[in-house]
């Protein structure tokens, strides 16, 4: 054997020794099997829009406040929301349909189309197949359109007494949040009786959750739930220190819900659209907020179960059109102005429908530091009165609203935690749906 065949020989050895230890720490790598989803957070913003998130940052950072949690998450993307005729601007049936069970179908529209009559099955429904625990949250009515879009299958999101009639034949483990709708006392009583009959423990008045109180039991659970009309959560600007908020549902439904087999919770801050739909900026701002506090009871759940947990924030579309800037303030703004509104819109017409003691010229001084003169009040319902004053303060802050119903703009999907890279981009709501299922393995079951 000549030198250079020894030497080649040599390098042929030394290369195929290399090859292999090269090749044996990826294979180690690939065999390792991919984390799967076993803890599942779905929060929907009803109406929170791209401004909503980024002017209530501005305000945060301007009060020296950290941002909203979710703004920091790894992933995002750009989501749209139109509904099945192509373009059409949707409702919340038509959308949360969409985000539940990744098809389209018509505004006022829940879980089915109306041409066909077909049902669609949603991710509740299929977590709930696969042995996961079930939780249905809202700022709102639980037989609202986007809590419902998750386990009714109704023509129209204005039957409600059907709903509520889906929602306890759904079996699912925890619902919580606003009351329900009902024509009158007597349909209230029927639908609450309904889901007793449905083996589900009502609780109006516990303030802490105890989960060792309430185990193996289905629960519907709402401090606001036995009054007509159905009572949502207080706005955040008009919340009392006792209140029961969004965030202290997502806990206990985190302390209910908890098991070796895994959860799907949907929570949804129903309000954020109804203060948008108003054009009411400072109590919107507020509410993103108040939805953000419920998201941190996720994050610090996921801080103990990085590896299982995934965490999704969404909306069902925007509403009112939100502007970061107005015409009549150019380039000027001021968040911080809409500090001096002490009450939503709503409940300062209620506070001039009630309080005879004071001047409307008062009222608007004390609650949103506002001098306007006496002339300004003549012949003025207290609803538009309370409209206008908003308004005001709405201009100083620099922002303004071109609608007071939705709008198509695409809107922000957020996530963090298994699977969370596959929302990046530009996708649609239907998306949301399989990236879950991918991210916790699970499927519809036959």
């Amino acid at each position: 054997m000549t030198m250079k065949t020894k030497k080649l020989l040599k390098l042929t050895i030394l290369f195929i020794a290399i090859t292999g230890l090269l090749s044996f720490s990826p294979k180690s790598e690939i065999s390792k099997p991919k984390p799967t989803a076993k803890y599942i957070f779905l929060f929907i913003g009803d109406g929170m829009g791209i401004n909503h998130i980024m002017i209530t940052n501005e305000y945060l950072k301007m009060r020296g406040k950290a941002p909203l949690s979710f703004t920091k998450f790894p992933y995002f993307a750009l989501t749209s929301t139109n509904c099945i005729d192509t373009m059409r601007i949707t409702d919340s049936a038509a959308a949360g349909t969409a985000i539940a069970t990744g098809y389209k179908t018509k505004p006022g529209v829940l879980g089915m189309l109306p041409t066909t009559g077909e049902k669609f099955i949603s991710i509740a429904e299929i977590a709930k197949q696969n042995n996961f625990k079930v939780g249905i949250l809202s700022s709102v009515g639980m037989n609202h359109a986007t809590p419902a879009a998750f386990y009714a299958k109704q023509k129209s999101r204005t039957m409600y007494k059907e709903i509520a009639e889906d929602m306890a034949l759904s079996q699912f483990d925890f619902f919580a949040g606003g009351g329900l709708y009902a024509q009158d006392e007597a349909e209230l009583a029927y639908l609450l009786n309904n889901l007793k009959s449905n083996n589900y423990e009502l609780i109006f008045k516990e303030t802490k959750f105890n989960k060792n109180n309430h185990s193996n039991k289905k629960i519907y659970y709402s401090v606001h739930a036995d009054k007509i009309p159905a009572y949502a959560i207080p706005y955040r600007i008009d919340q009392k220190e006792e209140d029961v908020v969004l965030a202290d549902y997502v806990n206990f439904g985190i302390n209910y819900l908890e098991n070796p087999n895994g959860f799907f919770m949907m929570a949804e801050g129903g309000k954020i659209d109804w203060s948008s739909h108003d054009n009411d900026g400072a109590t919107t701002i507020q509410e993103v907020i108040d939805f953000d506090l419920a998201v941190q009871e996720a994050l610090e759940f996921y801080k103990k179960h990085p590896d299982e947990t995934l965490i999704i924030i969404t909306a069902d579309h925007e509403t009112g059109g939100l502007s970061h800037g107005s015409r009549e303030m150019a380039y000027k703004t001021d968040f911080l102005n809409i500090d001096n509104q002490k009450m939503s819109e709503e409940v300062f017409t209620e506070e001039l429908n009630e309080n005879l003691n004071e001047t409307k010229q008062k009222l608007v001084a004390k609650n949103f530091s506002l001098i306007l003169k006496e002339d300004y009040f003549v012949n003025v319902e207290n609803k538009k009165l309370s409209s206008q004053v908003t308004d005001s303060l709405n201009k100083s802050a620099g922002i303004w609203w071109t609608t007071g119903a939705h709008t198509g703009t695409l809107i922000m999907t957020y996530a963090l935690g298994v699977g969370s890279e596959q929302f990046n981009g530009i996708i649609d709501n239907t998306d949301i749906i399989k990236f879950i299922k991918k991210s916790a393995k699970i499927n519809v079951k036959q």
